[in-house]
């Protein structure tokens, strides 16, 4: 089998896989997406607070200046 022969049963495997696949609706898209930006953003505020709450803490304990 020549490699052009090779990707095109590659390529067309892919496909039926990917037609099997079960593919959100727009509702459960829009949902699952306001999860992960919201997750997001409470992680990155998270690791924020606890950056700035640490680089207090060493601060106070090398008493250096501002």
């Amino acid at each position: 089998m020549s490699k052009v022969e090779q990707i095109k049963q590659y390529t067309r495997e892919t496909l039926e896989e990917v037609r099997k696949c079960t593919w959100p609706n727009r509702p459960e898209l829009i949902r699952q997406t306001i999860l992960v930006l919201a997750s997001t953003f409470l992680l990155a505020g998270f690791i924020y607070m606890s950056t700035r709450t640490s680089s207090k803490i060493i601060m106070w304990i090398l008493e250096l200046p501002k």
